[in-house]
């Protein structure tokens, strides 16, 4: 649904979506489920994810991506280096890097 004197240009809005009063939405993308309170500003660029809300009055800057998904805790047994050396694989897979192909 979208409340009265809303300006929403240039974005995404998927099914089941709220938007409040006076709310404005500029070349965003808005997921499904995602609520967006009366007053509030989404940016340019901004994705609001699944179920997020945002709530009147506030502000998701340009470029924000809004996200209900959980973060690895930086520090944890987790956090390693490991993920950085994934275009190695790619290179040995493609027979570039010295590495032998079978």
């Amino acid at each position: 649904s979208v409340g009265a004197g809303c300006r929403v240009e240039g974005s995404y809005v998927m099914a089941g979506v709220r938007i409040g009063k006076d709310a404005r939405l500029t070349a965003a993308l808005v997921c499904e489920g995602a609520v967006v309170h009366a007053g509030a500003t989404v940016g340019r660029g901004a994705v609001l994810s699944y179920n997020v809300v945002l709530g009147a009055g506030h502000c998701a800057p340009d470029y924000a991506r809004l996200s209900l998904a959980m973060q690895p805790e930086a520090g944890g047994a987790d956090d390693s280096d490991d993920e950085l050396e994934v275009g190695s694989f790619n290179e040995r897979a493609r027979g570039v890097g010295g590495g032998r192909s079978a």
